[in-house]
Parts: structure tokens; C-alpha cells; sequence
């Protein structure tokens, strides 16, 4: 198994870039800017960025094309009954709602608020935790002021209402910007301990 494939699977799509100490007010896009979406039309991740898209645009008078790029549908080979297990990042959620999937397990360090009495996979026996996050990535090297402008807009539209709305609600959880810092802090961690569990599967 490709160990950053793993990873970025199990991952939606926000720990998002905080604005660094350069002034963005005079930077604009000069064309429109593509939002890609690692995952298919509908889900929580799709919708979440489609918000964040939409409130960059009224906000900042910027057009944003959102593209959905999904990738292997781990949920719909379990429910198929081609693999006996998968992890995802969201697109469960429904289905343990409605019993057609139940948790093993979680990789996050606490347990999944919809299915509390299961235990982690730390409770289990194996110490690898791995925090859900949605994160946002730009191509390296951008100019220091488009940067901070991107990181600019999409701190505010995080924080939004509407995105605040489906994180708290429907994840229940509350928004953390991690920075560019943190995150790279939480992703080598987040390495790490995908390692581990997956050297300890074997």
C-alpha cells in the first residue's frame, strides 16, 4: 500500500494555509481559479468545498471552477462486498447511520461520536492514531503575496457560517486553522503513525 495514498485518503479537504505577515490587499487573480476536489459530486467534502468556492467569490469577486477528481470509492467496494473492510474520511457517515456499515475501529485518538462504543485503534492495541483533517494545498512556490491572498480567503470562508454550520453539526466538530506550520507538523505525524499501522497489520 502506497503510504501517502493512505494517508491523503483518509483526509477531506481543510487544514488550510494560514496568511503569512505579507501585505495580499493588491494581489488579484487575473484569470479564474480552479478549486479541486478530491472526491466525487455529493459527498460532505464536495459540499464543504463548493461553500468555501462560493463564499471566495462573493466575498472576493473572484471566480472559482470547482472540479470533482474522485478516487477509488472505499465505501462503495465495502457495501459491494468486494473487500471485507476500508477506511474513509466521511462518505460513511450515512451508513453507519442507516446500519449498512459499522466501525472496527477509529484512527483518530478519540471515538467516533456516532459509534462511541466502539474503540479505537489505540484502545485496541495499536498506538498510531491519525486525526481526520480537510486540508487545502496550492502548487509550491507560489509569490509570497498570492499566497498570503489565497490564505487570506480561505481562512475567512472556513470560518464562515455556512462552513461552520456543516463542520460543527454534521462532523461535530469545531474549526481549527492549523497553519502552514501545524499542518506540516500534523502530516509527519500523520506519516509516521500510518506506518506503524500498517507494518503492524502485516
Amino acid at each position: 500500500m502506497n503510504i501517502r495514498s493512505a494517508f491523503i485518503g483518509i483526509c477531506a479537504l481543510l487544514a488550510v494555509l494560514a496568511a503569512p505577515a505579507v501585505d495580499a490587499a493588491g494581489w488579484k487573480p487575473s484569470g479564474p481559479i480552479t478549486l479541486t476536489i478530491g472526491f466525487g459530486p455529493g459527498g460532505s467534502t464536495d459540499t464543504m468545498g463548493r461553500l468555501i468556492a462560493k463564499h471566495m467569490e462573493k466575498s472576493k469577486g473572484w471566480t472559482v471552477v470547482v472540479k470533482n477528481k474522485g478516487g477509488a470509492a472505499s465505501v462503495k467496494q465495502v457495501l459491494g462486498g468486494h473487500v471485507a473492510a476500508g477506511f474513509d474520511g466521511g462518505r460513511h457517515m450515512k451508513y453507519l447511520k442507516s446500519g449498512d456499515l459499522k466501525v472496527l475501529g477509529t484512527m483518530s485518538v478519540n471515538r467516533h461520536p456516532i459509534a462511541k462504543k466502539q474503540k479505537t485503534l489505540k484502545e485496541q492495541g495499536y498506538p498510531y492514531p491519525v486525526e481526520p483533517v480537510w486540508f487545502a494545498a496550492a502548487p509550491a512556490g507560489l509569490p509570497a503575496n498570492v499566497k498570503a491572498a489565497l490564505a487570506k480567503a480561505f481562512d475567512e470562508a472556513v470560518h464562515s457560517a455556512d462552513v461552520r454550520k456543516i463542520v460543527e453539526k454534521r462532523f461535530r466538530l469545531k474549526i481549527s486553522n492549523l497553519g502552514p506550520d501545524g499542518a506540516t507538523k500534523l502530516f509527519k505525524a500523520g506519516f509516521k503513525d500510518l506506518r506503524g499501522l500498517i507494518e503492524a497489520a502485516k
